[in-house]
């Protein structure tokens, strides 16, 4: 999988709509902040520059929403395991544990000559929430961890 590791863009997502007849499938684009970072329903996704795993995962096909949920929402179950964090899926598209969300799933189908898919993550990784409904791998385990590793490791399970 390429990973492209980006300092700012508005979205992962919008950045993969521009660039996806440049991109390698499968490919990873991550950025340590996102000016316009996005949920379902157009529900905006805030992350603090740098503190957390910001992404989407480019495939030059079409596995369909279902599939490309399924497949993402296990590989962060895992990816959260092997910290140490239990989780499990709520439907239809975050991830919690018993105190709180920890990550979202934004899956695009990209229209186009050929069809394409965009799933977006947002996995809270070391920023500490003020409110009570949003953790994090550092809120769960008090510690702190490299997004870098989180990223390497989420990728190898992909």
């Amino acid at each position: 999988m390429r990973i492209i590791h980006l300092e700012e863009t508005t979205s992962t997502n919008d950045y993969v709509k521009k660039q996806r007849e440049k991109l390698e499938t499968p490919s990873l684009v991550q950025a340590d902040y996102q000016t316009e970072g996005r949920g379902r329903r157009g529900r905006t996704w805030n992350s603090e520059r740098g503190k957390n795993f910001l992404a989407t995962i480019f495939f030059k096909d079409d596995p369909g929403p279902f599939h490309s949920l399924v497949l993402a929402s296990l590989t962060i179950l895992e990816t959260l395991r092997h910290f140490g964090v239990h989780a499990h899926v709520k439907l239809p598209n975050d991830i919690v544990t018993e105190r709180g969300k920890i990550a979202g799933i934004l899956v695009e189908r990209l229209a186009g000559r050929e069809p394409a898919t965009a799933i977006g993550i947002g996995l809270n990784v070391n920023e500490v929430f003020q409110d009570s409904t949003r953790v994090s791998i550092r809120t769960e385990t008090s510690a702190k961890h490299d997004v870098a590793r989180v990223r390497d490791i989420l990728a190898d399970r992909f």
